[in-house]
């Protein structure tokens, strides 16, 4: 779905912010009535335009203090070896994101741990593990401040 209009961004938008706002909310964002708010809003999670809800869980409160991003290059490109990398690194926990990139690398992870000795760990016994990695650069994260 790719015909949005400025109410579906307004919607869109507040929800990027505020998850949980409730159609009431939404409706005064947008100008609209909440029945009509509503309805749009359905209409978003239907057509997969909205693909769910989540929480943002701060990850020093679940002792994953540290974050990595890890670029991987794999050995091969076929669907075969691509498709088990793929499932090797859903079964990781510690990966939190994999991304399929262009580029130097195939793919970046965002790895969260406790803490460097955790990192360290997981970097002899689950990253060198994965199924067809040739080579990965890794890269601490010192301060995230998208959050604060």
């Amino acid at each position: 779905m790719t015909d949005l209009d400025d109410a579906d961004r307004a919607i869109l938008d507040h929800l990027r912010r505020d998850g949980r706002a409730t159609v009431s909310e939404l409706a005064v964002t947008t100008g609209l009535s909440a029945s009509a708010c509503s309805r749009r809003l359905r209409r978003l999670e239907d057509t997969r335009v909205i693909r769910g809800y989540t929480a943002i869980i701060d990850p020093k409160a679940e002792g994953r203090g540290l974050t990595a991003f890890v670029a991987v290059r794999l050995a091969r490109h076929q669907r075969e070896h691509i498709q088990r990398f793929q499932a090797g690194a859903r079964e990781v926990p510690e990966i939190t994101e994999c991304h399929h990139v262009t580029g130097t690398f195939d793919y970046l992870l965002r790895v969260e741990v406790s803490d460097l000795p955790a990192f360290e760990r997981f970097h002899a016994d689950q990253l060198a593990a994965l199924h067809n990695v040739a080579q990965f650069v890794t890269y601490i994260s010192m301060t995230d401040f998208t959050d604060s």
